[in-house]
C-alpha cells in the first residue's frame, strides 16, 4: 500500500455519507464561480465528448451539458452521483476512481476537474489518467484553492485550528498537503508530467458573502478534511475552535451581519499532443 491509499480510501468513506448532501447544499455556490473559467478552458462546445472527474453533485456536467457537451461524470460517492444524476438525467455517471478512470483509452475531447486534485492521494495518476482517456489534441483543465490574505474563504479554518491548538486525530490518515497547487509552478509540472504541453496556469479572483454562522457550519458539515478533523474533537474543543474562528472572522463581517471573503482559485490547463 502506497503513503496516501489509507487517505484515499477515507475520502471516499467520507463522501459516500450524509456529507455529499451537505456539500451540495452550502458548497457549491463558491465552487461554481470556477465552472465557466474551467470549461472555457478546455473550448467545450456543441457535440463535445466531456469528461467531468470528481463530478460530485453535477455542477460542471450540467453546465457543460448545456453547451452541448455528451457528458460522462466519474465520482467515487454513490451518494455524490445520485445528486448529480438528478441534476443531469441525460448524462452518463459512473462510479470509479479519478486515479483509474472507468473510461476507454482515447474516448474524450476534453477532461476536467473542478478542485478534484485536492482530494486525491496521487494527483500524478489522475493527470496520467487524464492523458490516456483523451484523443490526440485533447484539452485537459483543473482547478485548487488559493492561499495566503486572498483565500480567506477557506483560510480561517487552518487559522483556527492552528490558533486554538488543536491537531488531527490519529484516525484521520495524513494526505498530501491540500495547499500545493496553489503553487503555480507545481500545478504546471503535474500536467507536463503527465504529458500535457502548452500548459497554462492563471488566477481566478473574486469574493464570497456569507453568514459567518452558516459558513461554520457548511464546513464543517460538507469537508472531509476540516469538517472531520472538527467533528472528531470534544464538545469543550469544539466551542474553543467555534470562539476562535468567530475572533478570526470578525474583520471581515459588516454591518448586514454578513461575511464578505476574498476568494482566488488557481486553474491549470494543457493539451494533449
Amino acid at each position: 500500500m502506497s503513503t496516501y491509499d489509507a487517505f484515499n480510501e477515507y475520502e471516499r468513506e467520507m463522501w459516500s455519507s450524509p456529507r455529499a448532501a451537505s456539500y451540495d447544499q452550502g458548497l457549491t455556490r463558491l465552487t461554481a464561480h470556477t465552472v465557466s473559467a474551467l470549461l472555457d478552458a478546455v473550448d467545450a462546445r456543441q457535440g463535445m465528448r466531456l469528461l467531468d472527474v470528481g463530478t460530485g453533485p453535477g455542477l460542471v456536467a450540467e453546465h457543460a451539458a448545456t453547451r452541448g457537451c455528451a457528458v460522462t461524470g466519474v465520482d467515487i460517492s454513490p451518494q455524490m452521483l445520485d445528486i448529480a444524476r438528478g441534476r443531469v438525467p441525460d448524462a452518463d455517471f459512473r462510479e470509479g476512481s479519478a486515479e483509474e478512470l472507468p473510461c476507454a483509452n482515447s474516448s474524450f475531447d476534453a477532461v476536467v476537474g473542478n478542485f478534484v486534485v485536492l482530494h486525491l492521494g496521487h494527483p500524478n495518476r489522475l493527470a496520467a489518467e487524464a492523458a490516456r482517456v483523451l484523443e490526440p489534441g485533447g484539452r485537459v483543465a483543473f482547478t485548487a484553492w488559493g492561499v495566503g490574505d486572498r483565500n480567506r474563504v477557506l483560510g480561517v479554518f487552518p487559522d483556527a485550528l492552528a490558533r486554538a491548538s488543536v491537531a488531527p486525530p490519529n484516525d484521520i490518515p495524513e494526505g498530501p498537503l491540500s495547499t500545493e497547487y496553489a503553487d503555480h509552478g507545481r500545478f504546471e509540472h503535474l500536467l507536463r508530467a503527465g504529458g500535457f504541453s502548452d500548459v497554462t496556469v492563471c488566477e481566478i479572483d473574486w469574493t464570497f458573502t456569507v453568514d459567518s454562522t452558516q459558513w461554520w457550519d457548511t464546513v464543517v458539515a460538507s469537508t472531509p478534511r476540516t469538517g472531520g478533523l472538527v467533528s472528531r474533537q470534544s464538545p469543550e474543543v469544539r466551542e474553543r475552535l467555534r470562539a476562535t474562528y468567530d475572533a478570526i472572522v470578525a474583520p471581515y463581517v459588516g454591518a448586514d451581519g454578513l461575511a464578505t471573503f476574498p476568494v482566488v482559485a488557481v486553474l491549470a490547463s494543457g493539451i494533449l499532443r
